[in-house]
């Protein structure tokens, strides 16, 4: 096992230095193992997301259908059902079907790594069946049976289809209609029997039989008949010249999608409006915090507004966007730009830099990193800087095979974390909202150079 994959170990999942060290010895094995079973073998492991394991070693198969190495990727439970079992529940899996992360099909026998009779990782021996599932459609395509009408070979497998299929012949007369295709031309209005037919008569768009059979393949995304959407499909059978035309019904999906878009932009107006209310409730407070001489009480509606605006900022940006997907880096600065701080601590910060990689929230893990990073943020301006400092704050965000993280550090004067962490509220909100909003940690260091804050979260967004 390569430093890499000890490394992968140890930063993502909980497995012991002894529990690393059986999958070492284990991992010698591998090579042994893809040769006796002619496939290729993994060993994954378990990860923070109950969903997700970490492929640390493989040993891949002359002739391997990867294209690259695997080891580092996730596996998900939507695409390999059988590690993910087997990791949970310890169970065996034999030749259970999913697909790899090159989005191959593919077979695994899966085997329970333990150590003490603790689950520390799965043993994995995969073939691909791609190969397997070309010939199975092979044969499905060639279960003909005869038509008495017109001594023709169709498959059998087309009446259980749920779209419409015609076959021509290469004169381009209809051989054969499936149940769905004869109920389909009934609605349109056909009384005679459609086998027998010329093409130009059963075709539903301008579109003619000498240049289908010369395209080999053509496809209409979108055919409108009435109040109804189909989609419609033509291609040629490999070894002779008879067409098959399939003709699938896209109303239902139509109007799914208007209704989404219908949706999505009402949903865009209740952001709209929600961060309307929240900014006119920000103003009522800041018109009555300067109606009072209290310069205590004048503090504490400052940090209520600008915990308002954090909030608001989240909605400002779903405002504009119909996906629902925040980049991180543009909402902290946002909130920065929404944030108004009081006194003269203001005066002691230099600059704040936002910066890292591209990564995205939904709306509720945003409008929780709002809050958030408000708090941090304010934090800093209120206690890190000493008169006459020159204050930097940087704010990284950082994403790795499996984590996000958001590091806030700044070059103030410090504090000692245990003291703060009981009677800070702000730092209080930040733990709470982390570790029980978001199922993640918070870590604070802290130095008279300066202070660190990391916030580590899951996120498949």
């Amino acid at each position: 096992m390569s430093e890499k994959t000890k490394k992968l170990c140890q930063d993502h999942t909980n497995l012991t230095e002894e529990d690393i060290e059986i999958l070492e010895n284990l991992n010698t094995f591998l090579p042994l193992l893809s040769e006796t079973h002619g496939g290729d073998v993994f060993i994954d492991c378990k990860t923070w997301d109950s969903n997700a394991a970490i492929v640390v070693a493989e040993a891949l198969k002359p002739g391997t259908s990867y294209q690259e190495t695997v080891i580092g990727k996730l596996a998900y439970r939507e695409n390999e059902p059988a590690a993910l079992r087997t990791l949970s529940t310890g169970v065996r899996t034999l030749r259970l079907a999913g697909v790899s992360q090159e989005n191959n099909p593919i077979l695994q026998t899966t085997t329970a790594i333990r150590n003490q009779g603790k689950i520390i990782g799965v043993l994995i021996i995969e073939n691909d069946v791609s190969e397997e599932f070309i010939e199975k459609n092979k044969l499905i395509e060639n279960q003909m049976y005869e038509n008495p009408k017109t001594s023709s070979f169709i498959p059998i497998v087309s009446d259980y289809v749920v779209d419409s299929l015609l076959i021509f012949n290469k004169e381009g007369i209809l051989q054969y209609a499936n149940n769905s295709a004869k109920t389909f031309y009934r609605f349109l209005g056909y009384k005679e029997d459609l086998e027998g037919m010329n093409f130009i008569n059963l075709a539903l768009e301008d579109v003619s039989f000498e240049r289908i059979l010369q395209e080999k393949y053509l496809e209409t995304k979108e055919l409108f008949i009435g109040e109804n959407c189909y989609n419609i499909k033509y291609s040629l059978f490999q070894g002779d010249q008879r067409l098959i035309m399939i003709i699938r019904d896209q109303t239902q999906l139509m109007r799914q999608k208007k209704a989404l878009i219908s949706k999505s932009v009402a949903i865009q107006e209740i952001h709209h409006r929600v961060k309307n209310n929240l900014q006119t409730i920000a103003s009522l407070l800041r018109m009555q915090s300067r109606r009072n001489q209290n310069p205590q009480l004048n503090i504490a509606f400052q940090e209520s507004i600008n915990r308002i605006l954090s909030i608001a900022t989240t909605h400002e940006i779903l405002a504009k966007d119909l996906d629902g997907h925040i980049l991180i880096t543009d909402l902290i600065k946002k909130v920065l730009s929404n944030t108004i701080y009081t006194g003269q601590n203001e005066m002691r910060v230099k600059e704040v830099q936002v910066y890292g990689d591209p990564t995205y929230v939904d709306a509720d893990k945003g409008t929780t990193l709002a809050l958030v990073i408000n708090e941090l943020v304010s934090n800093a301006y209120e206690h890190a800087f000493k008169p006459g400092d020159q204050g930097v704050i940087n704010i990284q965000v950082k994403r790795d095979v499996f984590k996000n993280h958001i590091i806030v550090e700044d070059n103030g004067c410090g504090f000692n974390p245990e003291e703060e962490n009981s009677n800070s509220f702000g730092l209080n909100i930040v733990k709470g909202l982390i570790q029980e909003t978001l199922q993640g940690d918070v870590y604070f260091s802290s130095s008279e150079e300066g202070t660190q804050i990391k916030l580590s979260f899951i996120n498949r967004a």
